[in-house]
């Protein structure tokens, strides 16, 4: 329904104008667009709303009645002005989006009410205080990034992976925009400018085709190990081209972009998997590059966190590719994340340095250190070439 939505909206609001004052570019899934296709074509079911709740607003309303949106998650919608840390009143008029939609801010560890009663007594406890965590799952999971400093790189391994650091406030220039960089709120007043990137559903979409089609029975590990034994470097993809953003035949549009670009075809399993991992991993070191360039900063390591860490190949060539040590884990560093918030809310523990030097010291992170990186250097050549 979004389709067409952003050339709309930035016909009467120059797309330039919208990151610097949000920091966030104009992608059509984002709650702007949503909302101007229901001024523009639904119009009487925008007007019968009351209020308009983000979804885990939403649960936070079914537990407590009270109707706030959380600072983190709110940034996502590209109508919040960052320079003011508030809803962008000034775009939402000129979009004619009712007012009324909008909810009081909540940030994390403030508490959006108490448990309603009727819950509280079907569950036979007391009407507990319900608090607001780092809501977008990017926020809570940077949360628990395990550093000892106070700069960092991480790298969010999931269905998409996002690469990015943690700063005092947005960077919204040109460079920023045509980088495709997002600047999100964090918790405690910080900014995460990142990039997103396709990730680990070129893997999950490659293994279903697989296992639906061809009834291969192959697990995550199994397309890891076979990756392990193929050809390195032969091909390259790049992860964020369209070609591979709906669900279909994988292997075979992995296939035919290298064909259109006339480097050799993968042909077995093992081969397209190598494909993407190496792209992956390309990808993920030249964003480094990118990101460390704007912000002036340097990194001697990557921190991957989230679900994608328990794939040991793609930490290990992650590290190959940018030449730095790949420190993995934790896989659930989201949960965490809202654990932490709500911890130091509570008293429990002192701030997040406190937090993310107690996972330092759990135990649940792996070191991965770059091996044979001046062989990747030519791939990234060719994989510069191939998508910048």
């Amino acid at each position: 329904r979004t389709d067409g939505m952003v050339e709309e909206v930035c016909a009467r609001i120059p797309a330039e104008k919208l990151f610097m004052q949000s920091g966030i570019p104009p992608l059509n899934i984002n709650t702007l667009f949503q909302l101007s296709y229901l001024v523009s074509h639904e119009k009487e079911e925008i007007f019968r709303a009351k209020r308009m709740l983000m979804m885990p607003d939403l649960f936070a309303y079914l537990l407590t009645g009270a109707c706030r949106c959380e600072y983190t998650e709110a940034t996502t919608s590209q109508l919040i002005d960052q320079s003011a840390n508030g809803w962008n009143v000034g775009l939402i008029e000129a979009l004619g989006i009712p007012k009324r939609l909008f909810c009081p801010l909540i940030h994390p560890g403030e508490i959006y009410g108490e448990l309603k009663q009727e819950i509280a007594e079907e569950y036979h406890m007391e009407p507990v205080p319900v608090y607001a965590c780092a809501s977008h799952d990017t926020a809570s999971a940077v949360m628990a990034v395990p550093s000892r400093e106070e700069k960092f790189a991480f790298l969010s391994c999931g269905t998409w992976t996002l690469f990015g650091t943690e700063l005092r406030r947005p960077v919204v220039n040109e460079k920023a925009l045509e980088m495709g960089l997002s600047n999100e709120g964090g918790a405690g007043g910080t900014t995460t400018l990142l990039k997103n990137i396709m990730g680990l559903w070129l893997i999950q979409e490659t293994r279903r085709w697989y296992n639906s089609t061809q009834c291969a029975g192959y697990s995550f590990a199994d397309l890891e190990s076979m990756a392990r034994e193929a050809q390195p470097f032969a091909s390259l993809i790049d992860p964020n081209s369209p070609d591979f953003a709906a669900p279909d035949d994988m292997p075979l549009k992995i296939q035919e972009y290298c064909r259109k670009t006339g480097q050799p075809v993968p042909e077995t399993p093992g081969e397209i998997m190598r494909c993407v991992y190496q792209s992956l991993a390309c990808e993920f070191a030249l964003t480094m590059g990118e990101i460390s360039g704007l912000t002036n900063s340097r990194w001697d390591k990557i921190h991957m966190i989230g679900g994608g860490t328990k794939d040991k190949l793609l930490c290990q060539l992650t590290a190959d590719a940018a030449g730095v040590t790949a420190v993995a884990g934790p896989a659930e560093a989201t949960a965490l994340g809202n654990g932490i918030s709500t911890l130091i809310a509570l008293g429990e523990i002192r701030d997040i340095r406190e937090a993310r030097q107690m996972i330092v010291n759990s135990g649940l992170t792996q070191e991965f250190a770059p091996q044979a990186h001046e062989e990747w250097l030519p791939v990234l050549g060719r994989y510069r070439s191939l998508t910048r």
